[in-house]
């Protein structure tokens, strides 16, 4: 009986044991969420007036990682190298070294949102020195990111809005969007990307064409992010199932813009998420030829009013 007794007890050790280990793995990424310092602010949820004293504080150096409490410290580093580990078991890495992650500066908590830098240690990562948000800039140190921690991470929900329609150049140009005019404008500012020289001589631009200049000459940071919405927001609902049910606004860089006609912005645009082939290709409007060095395309957004 004794020895019944004793086989039952560790067996309710061993079970409590383990469920113990499931539940802290579980309660250490319920800790909260993380947002690069843009993407919070693309999300709304901090305001220009926030991102104003954070770039002040930022600006006097004066922001040091001890203001913020032992508590939430762990709570961030610990969630740093939980989400690491996992990145690289997605992808089935093995041989991999965990970084040492360190706390560079703490700009201050905006209503349940921390804003702080860090660095990764040893683990190379790209050499990040100016990021500008909203004309607000940064200078950075090697390997510094400007990030933010949600302490419930289901305090927040983020839908983002179509707020334009995209239309490739063809599709623009077929619909009265655009003009021929408008066509061979853009197709000059892409077609002298390797030099106005050999666009003559290749025969993509006339030799008396004289391009409109563009207007306005470069896009408000309030455009750029209508248009990194609207694109989040279709491929979050692409009828193919081939999106990104996640995907953000901070997840798309406007590589090129070629000018705004008739109300239609003409941008190149790039999904950090999705690679491109180097591949050298055209497509020819009403004889207008648009030459293209990658997979990527010309595209013409429609603001909603």
């Amino acid at each position: 009986m004794k020895k019944n007794a004793i086989i039952f007890l560790i067996i309710i050790t061993i079970l409590l044991t383990s469920l113990f280990i499931l539940s802290a793995c579980d309660n250490v990424r319920d800790k909260g969420d993380f947002y690069t310092l843009q993407g919070i602010y693309d999300r709304g949820w901090l305001s220009k007036e926030d991102l104003s004293l954070i770039a002040q504080k930022h600006a006097k150096g004066d922001c040091s990682p001890d203001e913020l409490s032992y508590t939430v410290k762990s709570k961030i580093l610990s969630t740093l190298r939980y989400d690491y580990i996992a990145e690289m078991e997605k992808y089935c890495f093995e041989d991999y070294a965990e970084p040492e992650y360190k706390l560079v500066a703490y700009y201050g908590k905006y209503d349940n949102i921390y804003v702080f830098s860090y660095t990764l240690g040893d683990v190379s990562r790209p050499d990040i020195k100016k990021q500008t948000i909203d004309g607000f800039i940064f200078e950075l140190d090697k390997g510094e990111y400007l990030s933010a921690f949600i302490e419930n991470k289901y305090a927040r929900e983020y839908t983002p809005e179509q707020k334009g329609e995209f239309y490739t150049l063809g599709q623009a140009y077929e619909q009265g969007l655009l003009s021929i005019e408008d066509i061979k404008n853009v197709a000059y500012y892409q077609n002298t990307l390797l030099g106005i020289d050999n666009a003559l001589e290749e025969g993509l631009i006339q030799e008396d064409f004289v391009p409109l200049p563009l207007n306005p000459e470069k896009l408000s940071y309030a455009d750029e992010l209508t248009i990194r919405e609207s694109a989040a927001y279709d491929y979050r609902n692409a009828a193919d199932n081939a999106g990104d049910k996640d995907a953000a606004p901070e997840d798309f860089i406007i590589e090129k813009y070629y000018g705004t006609y008739n109300g239609c912005v003409v941008i190149m645009m790039q999904n950090k998420n999705q690679a491109f082939t180097d591949a050298l290709w055209s497509e020819v409007i009403e004889d207008v030829p648009v030459l293209y060095f990658d997979g990527n395309r010309i595209m013409v957004i429609q603001f909603k009013d």
